[in-house]
């Protein structure tokens, strides 16, 4: 004797109409079969429920890949404009001019007789300047051409992945240059009128 197989579900289902004497919708007339018809063909008896700190977890993932996202295509647009985020031509702009100023103050310094404060003060504005050339490379990385669209998602991206270093860089040369305005200032007060 053949051993019976399960039953398998029928794909094709007459059109009639349903016991309220309505035609049956486009799923209930190609997919006549249910969920608990797949589980238990599968084995599963258990539901498909969540736990409340699982679906908790869940919801807020889901809400950081969509901030990630509007975070990356927000600064894609502002680099495919401009070529570079306002935050990164901001900074870009300001850490420019502090190493003009500090390569001002390490000439001014080789020509005369240096002093125990003068030598302190070059060795900070020699500081300042490798903190702000390095800042300069890490914003050269993460800028593209203005107007490509791929590039600028691309870019966005690294700027995204780049964040973390730029702002380490920009609380070092923050200290550093407020360190620079503190030695100027006590020289400043120090010379003789």
């Amino acid at each position: 004797m053949r051993a019976s197989s399960p039953p398998q579900p029928n794909f094709i289902v007459a059109v009639r109409p349903t016991n309220s004497g309505h035609f049956p919708t486009w799923t209930q007339r190609y997919l006549p079969w249910h969920i608990s018809d797949f589980r238990s063909i599968l084995g599963c008896r258990s539901s498909l429920q969540m736990d409340p700190f699982t679906a908790l977890g869940l919801a807020g993932n889901i809400l950081q890949i969509i901030q990630f996202s509007s975070d990356v295509f927000l600064a894609a647009r502002e680099i495919q404009k401009s070529g570079s985020t306002k935050d990164n031509a901001f900074l870009e702009k300001t850490t420019r001019h502090l190493t003009n100023l500090t390569t001002e103050l390490e000439s001014l310094a080789t020509g005369s007789c240096i002093s125990d404060n003068n030598k302190s003060l070059i060795s900070l504005a020699s500081d300042c300047h490798g903190l702000a050339e390095d800042l300069l490379v890490v914003l050269a990385q993460v800028k593209a051409k203005p107007g490509s669209q791929l590039r600028s998602i691309m870019a966005s991206v690294k700027n995204m992945k780049a964040k973390g270093q730029i702002k380490q860089l920009e609380d070092r040369l923050e200290r550093c240059k407020s360190q620079l305005t503190l030695e100027l200032s006590k020289m400043t007060r120090c010379v003789p009128c």
